[in-house]
């Protein structure tokens, strides 16, 4: 709403469409109902017109034939040359009315009345102008005058039928006329209810999030509704949100770990400058010594915690600096074992390295201080004590055969309290820490990270494999040959 949109939603570019197609087509239901109407309606006129025409002409029919047998009656009274012509003329009127009925295009059941009808004409016609007797003569007008009847009885039937039908076309019309308007008020009603629904109240919400959102307060989540794009943007939100969360919990025991790594060396030199006191004597050499290699300890481990809230700074600023040169990591990977090697009398450092020096391209100052988070950390999470080791090797890069650039490969593996798999990833962010080892063993959860960007930043990358219980094997990789960096 991607447009595969999660729960099955719709994106906002398609609920568009398929508004504007339901738009369409109601207006075109609306538009072209009424012009069908109409057109029936036409059609259902013309009907009714010539029904009429049809019911007209059979009346005059009817009357032609009275007015003929009434001329062809005074006719035979008076014998008046005039009467002659006017017999022909109610003839003619006869035959003109004859001509006006339907030939073609008509129902079966009215052509057959029609041609009654004619028939009926020309046999009265025939028999008043012949031989035959009144009595033939009036039988014969009879069933004309019936023929023109029969006629007449059925167009006006059909007249009836075509007004009933304008009538209830007329009906529908109004019907479709309300129903058109509450369809389109309908449709209306349905989309501003959507658009509300789907757009409006998710962006309120939304609005409200953004209102409510306060660097101190609590980090409010926005529902995900609402088309594909607008789940996306909250969804992008909550996970934002949620993030700000992580990131202030961690600083809020960034803080606490802060202040009890620096209570342990504060209360450690304020104990030695108080038996160093100018009100005390002296204590022995020995003790002083000790209180002074104590003091020292004490130092570097503050200068550790400043270096490291210093890099992370750097880091999250982008200003960490390279100065790469080559160098056997070989003698970095044996510098930093020695360096720890009289750390602690409870574990045991072995050494694991290839026969010749391993070159790269590096910072020495900064992969010394990776080397180094990495055994301080194998030592400092295995109380126990024991092994921890140290191996150096190459490892190809891409598909073997293929003339693959190499890594070079350093394993730092102990056997302390290992790493949950949920935990893998998240050791590695600012200020995070094992969930397990966070009360027992001091530390802010810095060196990690900034040991991670570190190794990014040469090309590298530092990987992890453990199991609760089982210790945890960091391997830092970085690029032999072209792929090393030049600078940084």
């Amino acid at each position: 709403m991607a447009g595969g949109a999660e729960g099955g939603a719709l994106s906002l570019r398609r609920l568009m469409v398929l508004a504007t197609v339901g738009l369409l087509a109601l207006a075109l239901a609306v538009s072209v109902a009424p012009l069908l109407i109409t057109r029936q309606l036409s059609r259902t006129s013309d009907e009714l017109t010539r029904t009429l025409q049809e019911l007209g002409a059979a009346e005059e029919v009817e009357v032609a034939l009275l007015l003929h047998d009434r001329e062809r009656e005074l006719l035979e009274a008076t014998a008046a040359p005039e009467r002659v012509a006017a017999v022909q003329r109610a003839a003619d009127g006869l035959h003109g009315w004859l001509d006006r009925l339907p030939r073609e295009r008509t129902p079966p059941q009215k052509a057959a009345a029609v041609e009654a009808l004619r028939s009926s004409v020309q046999e009265y016609l025939a028999r008043a102008s012949g031989p035959a007797s009144a009595a033939d003569a009036q039988a014969a007008l009879s069933r004309a005058v019936a023929a023109a009847e029969a006629l007449s009885e059925q167009n006006f039937r059909d007249a009836q039928r075509a007004i009933a039908e304008a009538q209830r076309w007329r009906s529908v019309a109004n019907a479709a006329g309300v129903g058109s308007g509450l369809l389109l008020l309908g449709g209306l009603a349905t989309l501003l209810w959507a658009a509300r629904r789907q757009l409006l109240r998710p962006l309120e919400d939304f609005r409200h999030a953004l209102h409510g959102f306060s660097p101190t307060g609590p980090v409010r989540s926005v529902p995900e509704a609402g088309p594909a794009e607008l789940r996306e943007i909250s969804s992008a939100f909550n996970v934002l949100a949620a993030r700000l969360a992580r990131e202030r919990e961690a600083q809020l025991s960034f803080l606490a770990g802060v202040a009890h790594d620096l209570r342990n060396p504060l209360s450690a030199l304020k104990a030695t400058a108080h038996l160093m006191s100018p009100q005390r004597a002296l204590p022995p050499e020995d003790k002083v010594r000790e209180k002074f290699a104590l003091v020292g300890r004490q130092a570097d481990r503050l200068a550790r915690m400043v270096e490291d809230l210093l890099d992370t700074t750097r880091v999250e600023a982008g200003q960490l600096a390279l100065q790469v040169r080559e160098h056997d990591l070989a003698e970095l990977v044996q510098e930093a074992v020695e360096l720890h090697r009289d750390v602690s009398e409870r574990h045991a450092l072995l050494l694991v390295l290839p026969e010749g020096p391993l070159r790269v391209r590096c910072d020495a100052t900064r992969v010394s201080q990776v080397l180094n988070n990495l055994l301080s950390n194998a030592i400092k999470y295995s109380p126990g004590g024991g092994s921890v080791q140290v191996r150096l090797s190459m490892e190809p890069q891409g598909e073997p055969g293929a003339g693959a650039a190499q890594w070079a490969r350093v394993d730092v593996q102990d056997a302390g309290v290992g790493i949950p798999e949920a935990e893998h990833e998240s050791i590695f962010e600012p200020f995070r820490r094992a969930r397990a080892s966070r009360e027992s063993i001091p530390g802010v959860g810095l060196g990690l990270s900034v040991a991670r960007r570190i190794a990014l930043a040469h090309g590298g990358s530092i990987s992890l494999r453990s199991a609760p219980g089982e210790g945890s094997t960091f391997t830092l990789r970085l690029p032999l040959g072209p792929a090393a960096p030049a600078a940084s």
